[in-house]
């Protein structure tokens, strides 16, 4: 196991949950019959432990016809907060396509209806849109006048926050302007409703899943690949993956879903992310986090200097009038920035006489 992978590998429990939502049978059973030798639905679910829980019930039931108690209420419950949150996603992009404003499904309601194809299989926690840039504006005032609950942002994304039957649960919505781009169907009432694609899709799971430690990012990444697989345009999946500053982790769950799952992807995709300059700062900033903690200055100062450093690569498109002197003072500043710093810290920490 290389040293990128232990931040995104799931714990050896929830490992075999995986196992028990992905694998054919007997394999499926095994590790579900492990798990349950060491932990029970009876005591307190952690919330990683419980995103897998309907994955499972729907595996096991589909390969033996059997449903276990506790575990197959929690995917009736899945399925009955997933009808309520899709049909929500339908009223918003309705309403929408009413005022002739083009947006895309990205997200939870994406991988639900293309990659799992089971409404109880993966609980909707959020649902995602995203629109052109110029039209931000616009998608914000529709969907002000839908949800009651809006939080300001400090970066140009729009979230709310939609009531559901259940007290004191909500769904999140997001509007995010980073264009529409190429899209393809999605299977529900409201015609027209359309997903971000596959490559676009899998950067969406795999950023949200590493952003918060989530282990749902195998098994949406193993379904969504096993279904559209063929259709990512895996160099837009490259190109997405370095400029998100994920090219390292990406490389590393694409080998880790071939050697465990047997779902390949172009081996060039996997050894030319993990051998980008964008990787290389990747695995420095998980470093600093990892050895000084994610808000340490060390860490903050590594990761300025990776933001800063990027641009300077030749794999990475600068924007438009950015020279390549203007990147290098910023690499400069960045560099003056943590070494003073560092100063600051050791000067502090003289005793004082």
């Amino acid at each position: 196991m290389t040293a990128i992978e232990t931040h995104i590998r799931p714990a050896p429990q929830l490992r075999l949950l995986v196992e028990a939502g992905l694998a054919d049978h007997p394999t499926a059973l095994d590790a579900w019959q492990q798990w349950s030798a060491a932990a029970s639905l009876d005591d307190d679910i952690d919330g990683p432990t419980y995103a897998l829980l309907p994955l499972v019930d729907a595996n096991l039931q589909q390969r033996l016809g059997d449903r276990h108690g506790l575990l197959a209420g929690v995917y009736r419950r899945t399925w009955y907060l997933n009808q309520w949150a899709i049909e929500s996603a339908e009223a918003l992009v309705g309403a929408c396509q009413a005022e002739d404003i083009p947006c895309a499904m990205t997200g939870d309601v994406a991988l639900v209806q293309l990659a799992y194809r089971d409404l109880g299989a993966r609980a909707i926690s959020s649902v995602d849109l995203v629109c052109e840039p110029g039209d931000f504006a616009r998608v914000r005032s529709v969907l002000m006048g839908r949800l009651e609950t809006a939080q300001a942002a400090t970066e140009p994304v729009a979230t709310f926050a939609a009531p559901t039957p259940v007290d004191d649960l909500s769904v999140i919505v997001t509007v995010r302007p980073t264009g529409v781009g190429r899209t393809m169907a999605l299977p529900l009432k409201a015609a027209g409703t359309r997903s971000v694609e596959p490559a676009d899709l899998l950067i969406a799971a795999l950023t949200a899943s590493f952003a918060t430690h989530s282990p749902l990012w195998l098994p949406d990444s193993a379904l969504l690949l096993r279904r559209h697989g063929p259709s990512v345009d895996w160099a837009r999946f490259a190109e997405s993956a370095r400029a998100g500053g994920i090219a390292a982790r990406s490389a590393a769950a694409l080998s880790y879903l071939e050697r465990r799952y047997g779902i390949a992807s172009p081996p060039q995709v996997s050894y030319d992310l993990s051998h980008s300059v964008a990787a290389r700062w990747e695995r420095r900033v998980l470093a600093a986090r990892a050895k000084n903690g994610a808000t340490s200055l060390a860490a903050r100062a590594t990761t300025n200097l990776a933001k800063a450093a990027y641009p300077l690569t030749s794999e990475h498109r600068r924007p438009t009038g950015r020279s390549r002197t203007q990147a290098s003072a910023d690499v400069a500043r960045a560099v003056a920035r943590s070494l003073w710093m560092r100063y600051r810290r050791r000067r502090n920490a003289r005793p004082r006489s």
